[in-house]
């Protein structure tokens, strides 16, 4: 039995769009690290390398410019399926070495037009306050409603590495987090994809029994409304009880009088972002 409920409200909000620049021909272009250990022509394929800043001459100076921030739209294909998703680039920033978080969405974002998942929880909490925010963030989207985020491993790790190869971000400063389905997913796969994650935050999610010894050595801080109906509050209590019985460092902020939506007050109100930066595995 699903602890969850169909009918999660959503938003339709849309990221806004995004102005594409060029690559420069010149060869002072800069290439994340991760691609300069290839060859010249980074033979990569399918993965589409494009350079996250190059330097241009200006009067004398040389300038570094951002190819490309803001919500930025991309594409996967797996199995011979396309599938859509987000990468966000802070305004200003070499994505080059950003700390990088993987947001996992809920039911109700699920889908196939690459945008809504930005919509509802990290993605809307950005858009009110960037500066809060000053990490790469990978915006997945799955297709099936009712199917859960562990059916979904092959598509998750192949969008990690394509995200490494254009965008090169901090290895040692990677973070996951998910609301509702995708708190679910965080607690189940922490320790399942291909990238190494220094600390995670669940959002009125469930995890099955095992969740304590999985996620022994993960730094883990859970959010969950008292007054949740889809998802109920103990879902939460039981997993983060276990992670402490077992010896882990896990720790769960309540909200009274709060239903579903608790990824509200968690992404906006929590310094979340600060949190993460806390933990690394230097």
């Amino acid at each position: 039995m699903r602890p969850w409920k169909v009918g999660q409200e959503t938003s339709a909000r849309r990221a806004q769009s995004t102005i594409f620049l060029p690559k420069p021909a010149d060869t002072s272009t800069s290439w994340p690290t991760s691609l300069k250990r290839q060859s010249p022509w980074f033979p990569l394929d399918p993965i589409e390398k494009k350079p996250s800043s190059f330097v241009v001459t200006f009067y004398g100076a040389k300038l570094k410019v951002m190819a490309e921030s803001g919500f930025l739209d991309r594409e996967v294909t797996v199995d011979g399926k396309p599938s859509r998703y987000v990468v966000f680039v802070p305004k200003g920033l070499d994505p080059k070495g950003l700390p990088v978080i993987l947001f996992l969405h809920g039911y109700g974002e699920s889908g196939s037009d690459g945008l809504l998942q930005t919509a509802v929880g990290l993605g809307h909490a950005i858009q009110r306050n960037r500066t809060q925010w000053p990490f790469l963030v990978v915006f997945p989207q799955k297709p099936v409603f009712e199917s859960l985020w562990p059916n979904y491993v092959p598509l998750l790790d192949s969008i990690l590495q394509h995200v490494e190869a254009e965008f090169a971000p901090d290895t040692h400063r990677r973070y996951l987090t998910g609301l509702s389905q995708g708190g679910h997913g965080t607690f189940q796969l922490a320790k399942a994809l291909a990238w190494r994650f220094a600390a995670i935050a669940p959002v009125c999610g469930w995890a099955d029994d095992e969740v304590g010894e999985r996620l022994l050595d993960i730094p883990v801080w859970a959010f969950h409304g008292d007054d949740d109906e889809a998802v109920k509050v103990s879902a939460s209590i039981q997993a983060i009880d276990a992670i402490e019985k077992a010896g882990g460092r896990a720790k769960l902020t309540r909200y009274p009088g709060v239903g579903h939506n608790s990824w509200d007050a968690a992404y906006q109100n929590e310094k979340l972002g600060e949190w993460f930066l806390q933990h690394d595995h230097t």
